[in-house]
């Protein structure tokens, strides 16, 4: 604890921002290297117009805020180092020493920002602290900006499928709707009523989801470059809960063709089928390249379900598909249900059911790679 009137101890990032100030080269070599803890790395692409040099930068960049226990800075990583970042080398929680840094203008931004061109890794610290203030306020704004790419998104750190960022962080439940003067069709009727200025609310059921699609190029100013719903009049979108589903609306169910571990050898090659079991192995999450010299990657681990009807379990090759937070945080002892699985693992569906609950879809693998 520090005593009143005691000095604020004296931040290494505001002393290089100094020395980089104060050079005319706008770069600083240290002679004294202060060990800092990451607190984030972040991916985005890099705008077309900032990728015709030569050579030709990587397609995306990383920006890593570092704190050194008195202010967080957000500094752009030189893409020479990239690769530390794809053999997750440098990473979260982990203390690293900056030997050089540079001073870059962003014109967009109106700012100077920093770009690490050398870095020393130590340890991997056991936790790591968010309070500490930052030191360019503009850091704290929501949504986040890239430091170099101008847009208002990040992406997952790994592939462009799924969702990351504060706008995707909702644990939300489907909230109790009141049906009693709303006018409500069905696709049956969508014809009929489509030229109608008062459009009734069209209602049915999902059946499945796709991958969260990412349409960003570099060379297109989409700040948002997700499927998301931009029309003129955007479209209101109601999840209701399943106990408030009528019986009278006669809803498509989904329908389910369960199979057993004992009964899968023999099952025809690439019949679909669903399976239902606990989790009794989980793989290490690994990575794979979409194509030869792709900075992206499918995510993928593989897992063992057992049900009891063999002494063999399902084995399941299981990739990330749009629900990190299910991917990321599956452990052994789950009670799982698999939908639409085949032999040769083409497509497969996972429900985790709570105790005394119905089990709901989470996640998909993509049919083709």
């Amino acid at each position: 604890m520090r005593r009143a009137g005691a000095e604020r101890p004296r931040s290494w990032i505001q002393k290089f921002l100094e020395q980089i100030t104060d050079s005319p080269l706008q770069w600083v070599t240290f002679s004294e290297m202060v060990p800092v803890a990451v607190l984030a790395v972040q991916r985005y692409m890099l705008e077309d117009e900032l990728r015709n040099t030569v050579p030709k930068p990587p397609l995306y960049c990383y920006d890593v805020m570092i704190s050194d226990g008195v202010y967080q800075e957000k500094c752009i990583v030189d893409p020479s180092l990239n690769l530390l970042v794809y053999k997750n080398i440098l990473k979260v929680g982990i203390e690293v020493k900056i030997s050089r840094v540079s001073c870059l203008y962003n014109k967009k931004l109106d700012q100077d920002i920093l770009c690490i061109d050398d870095i020393h890794f130590g340890e991997t610290l056991d936790t790591i602290s968010l309070a500490t203030p930052f030191r360019n306020s503009a850091h704290e704004e929501i949504p986040e900006r890239s430091l170099r790419g101008g847009k208002s998104h990040y992406l997952a750190r790994w592939n462009k499928e799924d969702p990351y960022g504060y706008i995707w962080l909702t644990n939300t439940q489907p909230e109790e709707y009141n049906f009693k003067n709303t006018k409500i069709i069905f696709l049956s009727h969508l014809e009929m009523t489509w030229t109608n200025k008062d459009f009734p609310a069209l209602l049915v059921r999902l059946l499945q989801k796709s991958r969260l699609r990412h349409y960003g190029k570099p060379d297109k100013k989409m700040i948002e470059p997700f499927c998301m719903n931009l029309q003129d009049s955007p479209t209101n979108i109601r999840i209701i809960p399943e106990g408030q589903v009528k019986p009278k609306w006669r809803l498509t169910k989904l329908s389910h063709c369960f199979i057993t571990r004992s009964e899968l050898d023999a099952a025809p090659e690439k019949q679909i089928c669903d399976v239902i079991g606990i989790l009794v192995f989980v793989g290490k999450v690994k990575q794979l390249k979409k194509k030869e010299n792709s900075e992206d990657f499918w995510l993928y681990h593989w897992i063992h379900i057992a049900d009891g009807t063999s002494e063999q379990p399902f084995i399941v090759e299981l990739s990330s598909t749009s629900q990190p937070e299910i991917f990321e945080n599956i452990y052994p002892s789950s009670n799982v249900d698999s939908l639409n699985s085949s032999p040769l693992l083409s497509t497969v569906n996972f429900w985790f059911p709570p105790a005394g609950s119905t089990p709901k879809l989470i996640s998909q693998m993509p049919k083709n790679r």
